[in-house]
């Protein structure tokens, strides 16, 4: 097993943290010549390319709300970040899609699935209303960040 974390000093002298990907020695590699050999480096000036802002306010349909990002043109579901407003109120958010229910127990308010068609893939954040003090079919805001990490091909 090769060593792939380096917390403290770097052969060069410099100090940060290093991760490599599974197969690469921390100490044999340099993440500035060979930065695909690492998972992270505090080298790095950035960690990845933010390739789009938006929002997008829900579809409604029945007791089911969904928004769909389209992906299509980055070749792979990319890794995105978001956050829900106007659940309840116009003002009201929520970081990371989690929300404390009334029967105070922790659950997602939106279920993230990646689909592919004919042509085309997309990111779907879907809320469904089952019995949690929700009327069917509530509108909801998404914003949203898509960053040029690969989450998965399609």
């Amino acid at each position: 097993m090769v060593a792939r974390l380096l917390l403290g000093r770097r052969s060069d002298g410099s100090y940060g943290l290093d991760i490599t990907r599974p197969g690469f020695s921390v100490t044999a590699s340099n993440p500035d010549t060979q930065p695909e050999r690492f998972a992270f480096s505090s080298n790095w000036t950035r960690i990845d390319e933010l390739l789009q802002i938006g929002t997008a306010v829900a579809q409604t349909s029945g007791q089911e709300s969904w928004v769909d990002i389209d992906v299509t043109s980055y070749g792979y579901f990319p890794f995105i970040t978001y956050r829900l407003g106007g659940i309840f109120t116009d003002t009201q958010y929520h970081d990371e899609a989690w929300h404390k229910y009334p029967n105070s127990t922790y659950s997602s308010l939106l279920s993230v699935n990646g689909y592919t068609a004919t042509g085309s893939s997309f990111v779907r954040f879907a809320r469904q209303n089952n019995g949690v003090n929700w009327t069917p079919a509530i509108n909801f805001t998404l914003y949203y960040m898509i960053w040029g990490i690969k989450a998965r091909d399609f």
